[in-house]
């Protein structure tokens, strides 16, 4: 083989192997974004969505606690009633970032200590039945402003996939907070004699 035949060989074999090393180049850098991709929408947006939630939840938890313990202080189960209807605290959520509320409910529940497990769910003014009056037959008895509220709570990341539905992560997580507080005015009005936990 002459001189002249070998540099053509090995120059084309040089060529063929640049050529080679060139596609697998481009397809690692495909695999790379694809794992990125990967490593960012199944990894750390839930993670981020998982450090977020349970502080938005713990918050919005407390702001509900710290709502009915003000509506017990009103002088009134009405007066109470209507600060509940100004939807006090559904603004106080919104303000907090990532928290809707749809939906709250105030109720007066009356239990006795008498009739163990036996209660009454009271929603408007003037309908507590006399037995369940504090001078009532059932007495004594516990009356507690009970607050409930359907809320929406927003990741800090919604994933852009619609035919898929996952709270949370596609869409906001819907939760329902519970809590309570004894209604302090047990008291009765000079002027109706009514008390003030039924007006």
């Amino acid at each position: 083989m002459t001189k002249g035949a070998r540099f053509r060989r090995s120059a084309g074999f040089a060529r063929f192997a640049g050529l080679s090393r060139s596609a697998r180049g481009s397809y690692q850098i495909s695999e790379f974004g694809v794992a990125l991709y990967c490593l960012v929408a199944l990894v750390l947006i839930p993670l981020a969505n998982l450090s977020v939630l349970p502080l938005r939840w713990s918050l919005a938890k407390s702001l509900i606690g710290s709502q009915v313990h003000r509506y017990a202080q009103a002088e009134t189960f009405s007066q109470a009633l209507r600060e509940a209807a100004n939807d006090e605290a559904g603004q106080s959520l919104q303000k907090i970032g990532g928290i809707k509320n749809k939906t709250q409910k105030l109720v007066l529940v009356v239990e006795s200590a008498k009739l163990q497990g036996q209660r009454k769910y009271i929603n408007k003014p003037g309908t507590v039945p006399a037995d369940w009056l504090p001078e009532g037959s059932n007495a004594p008895d516990v009356y507690r402003l009970e607050l409930s509220a359907d809320c929406e709570i927003a990741p800090l990341f919604l994933l852009p996939l619609a035919a898929v539905k996952i709270p949370g992560l596609t869409v906001p997580l819907a939760v329902q907070f519970e809590d309570s507080a004894v209604f302090e005015n047990r008291g009765r009005d000079p002027n109706s004699g009514e008390y003030y936990l039924n007006e």
